[in-house]
């Protein structure tokens, strides 16, 4: 979803149109997932010190990213998954003690 569609959905959001179409296209709903059932893991594991200060993510993007995504601002599921899969690469395989 652009942000600009995103950011039309948390006006129309009284109207519960997202209803109508969830399910249709897909089975995943990643956004939804990152945004309310997943956001606490996500804050927890892309916030923490060590992924913020990796030397390969530009410091305060990761940061305005899962705040803005979490908080309904913009859409950033794509960008989450990367990071998130980045970071749980570096410490699972990469960092493992």
């Amino acid at each position: 979803m652009p942000h600009w569609l995103y950011f039309m959905e948390n006006h129309l959001d009284p109207f519960k149109l997202e209803r109508y179409f969830i399910g249709r296209h897909k089975i995943e709903h990643y956004r939804l997932w990152f945004r309310n059932y997943f956001s606490e893991y996500i804050k927890m594991i892309l916030l923490d010190d060590r992924s913020k200060n990796r030397g390969y993510i530009k410091k305060g993007v990761i940061d305005d990213i899962v705040i803005r995504h979490t908080d309904g601002k913009m859409n950033y599921t794509i960008e989450i998954n990367r990071l998130l899969t980045m970071e749980l690469i570096q410490r699972v395989l990469i960092e493992r003690n």
